[in-house]
């Protein structure tokens, strides 16, 4: 008995050990290619990630200026004098920024926003949490470089 289960194990390893079919082995020359090509995507990747955090630097610095802003219903654009100030944070991934303006009838609100880009979903993505509002809002961007602006899409959450 004890000399069937040795025998058992042996057949077990050697099966384990014993080379992968033909079709399935892949020559030294055919791994390195496959190795070549996985580095040039990722090279791809990074370059393009690259351009795309470029757009967002744009954007890091202090600015005033005026704000459009659209609320109410129907839907109307106000115009509203405010500052905003962005930079790099998290490991230089996402830029923060601090806007506070103040609309005509005399609100004022407070946004922290971060602005980054998913190089897997190939996506500019924009979180912001507002003091006048118990919202946020999560979206996904398009950059338009004839314009030289950003449009933003997505739901603002209601809790």
């Amino acid at each position: 008995m004890k000399t069937r289960i040795q025998l058992s194990a042996l057949l077990v390893l050697s099966l384990l050990w014993a080379p992968l079919p033909v079709g399935a082995q892949k020559t030294a020359a055919d791994a390195a290619r496959s190795r070549e090509v996985d580095a040039e995507a990722r090279a791809r990747n990074m370059a393009e990630a690259q351009e795309r955090y470029k757009v967002l630097d744009r954007f890091a610095g202090n600015w005033a200026g005026d704000f459009k802003v659209v609320q109410g219903s129907p839907l109307k654009e106000i115009t509203a004098p405010g500052t905003l100030e962005a930079h790099w944070a998290l490991d230089n991934k996402w830029l923060q920024s601090e806007t506070n303006f103040q609309l005509p009838e005399g609100a004022k609100f407070q946004n922290l926003s971060f602005f980054g880009y998913n190089s897997g979903a190939k996506q500019y993505k924009r979180f912001v949490l507002t003091s006048g509002d118990s919202r946020e809002v999560l979206s996904t961007g398009a950059w338009d470089e004839a314009s030289a602006t950003f449009v933003f899409t997505g739901p603002m959450i209601n809790p």
